[in-house]
């Protein structure tokens, strides 16, 4: 097997998942630079594991790259001891999820608020948040992405209500 022909699967994964990946982590970290950095470890983790070429055993890879972007996003913030203050904000009023939230400046703002009163919570309740309301994932595929049931997911997004009703 010829050294191009091994490059085009990681070429496609990287090209086709890395907009995903990186808007998920840039919305978490809120950093350019912090976002770029654990999207790069994303990437090296999930070819390390799985090789450059696809891998039979990975049947969703968007799913377990962002699951994989999650976990390192969740353990950076344990290491840093990072939390942010919270503000008041309901869930009943948010904008339609079509906007790319990475480009829309008052968009992402709004969902800033929300992520950081969650984030006082528990990291999970925003990441949660962010794969639900802002990238429209069914309860299925967080609980995929984030290992979990999708009972427990479900359970999750009543903690989410209740804490932005406050």
């Amino acid at each position: 097997m010829s050294l191009d022909s091994e490059e085009l699967p990681f070429t496609r994964i990287y090209d086709q998942y890395f907009p995903d990946v990186y808007a998920f982590l840039r919305y978490l970290t809120k950093d350019p630079d912090e976002a770029e950095d654990l999207c790069q470890e994303v990437f090296l983790r999930y070819f390390a594991k799985y090789g450059i070429s696809e891998s039979p055993e990975v049947t969703n890879a968007k799913a377990l790259l962002l699951r994989i972007a999650k976990n390192l996003f969740l353990n950076s913030r344990r290491r840093k001891g990072r939390f942010i203050s919270t503000s008041d904000v309901q869930v009943e009023t948010l904008p339609d999820n079509s906007h790319d939230f990475v480009t829309d400046h008052d968009w992402r703002e709004y969902i800033d608020e929300i992520s950081s009163k969650l984030r006082s919570e528990k990291d999970i309740l925003a990441v949660i948040f962010v794969l639900r309301i802002v990238n429209g994932y069914s309860f299925r595929e967080i609980a995929n992405i984030c290992g979990k049931t999708t009972r427990t997911i479900r359970r999750y997004m009543v903690q989410i209500k209740k804490i932005l009703k406050k």
